[in-house]
């Protein structure tokens, strides 16, 4: 039931922003500044999202690159591109992102439910409950103090398919960096602004022009032998007529 409140109330919150505005002051720009305290809930949006203050209640975000550096005394319901929690959260974590990190200093005191093409955590990140995830790539190296419900990882899976198969240049790899208003925060604010808060996946340069015929020279050499030295295991072992 509170998971359902909770989006019925990001529904409302955008298509009737007006009265929500007029009722609480819900809608609160582009984010809480450091040394700014908020009590109730707000609702953040644009190309770069941020709270460095803290929320006492829930957070709604729709961004773009959203850094969230304080504390939200309640849960958090975003939609991002990409994203970085390394603040506290006292509730739970609803996110659905390009790319999901969660720094050194990320405490999210309940359940985190992520929709991701990449999620990631660092060794001193911790999720208390429960972790809900689907996603394509995933590093998750912090504590997790509940169960994991996941599907992760195809990145991973196809790429060393593709390297078995000596086709190195068709990886993917996800590059990280920091969006310009995270770079000042991780400047100011030290361990706490240090999350890699974008990425994006990518073909790592523009793919050589493949040599079929090599290929297929190299894979004959190889399973030539090899189904040689078989036949000839075969004809030694088989029972003499």
């Amino acid at each position: 039931m509170k998971r359902t409140a909770l989006i019925l109330a990001l529904l409302a919150a955008f298509i009737f922003p007006t009265a929500a505005h007029a009722q609480g002051g819900i809608i609160y720009g582009e984010g809480v500044p450091a040394g700014v305290t908020v009590n109730h809930d707000v609702l953040l949006m644009g190309n770069n999202v941020f709270i460095d203050g803290i929320v006492n209640g829930n957070a709604f975000i729709l961004g773009n690159q959203v850094l969230i550096s304080g504390t939200v005394n309640g849960s958090l319901v975003m939609l991002a591109q990409n994203a970085a929690v390394g603040g506290e959260v006292t509730g739970a974590v609803y996110a659905a992102a390009l790319t999901l990190d969660l720094p050194d200093t990320a405490s999210i005191n309940r359940d985190l439910y992520a929709l991701t093409v990449s999620l990631t955590s660092k060794p001193a990140s911790a999720v208390e409950r429960h972790l809900f995830a689907l996603g394509l790539d995933a590093g998750l190296n912090g504590r997790i103090g509940g169960d994991l419900h996941t599907v992760l990882g195809p990145i991973q899976m196809y790429n060393g398919i593709v390297r078995l198969l000596g086709f190195e240049e068709l990886t993917l790899e996800l590059r990280f960096e920091l969006p310009p208003r995270a770079r000042r925060a991780s400047i100011r604010h030290g361990a706490r602004g240090g999350a890699e808060g974008a990425a994006a996946l990518q073909v790592p340069g523009p793919l050589p022009a493949f040599d079929w015929n090599a290929w297929a020279i190299n894979v004959l050499r190889g399973w030539g032998v090899l189904f040689a030295l078989g036949l000839l295991v075969l004809w030694f072992a088989a029972p003499n007529a």
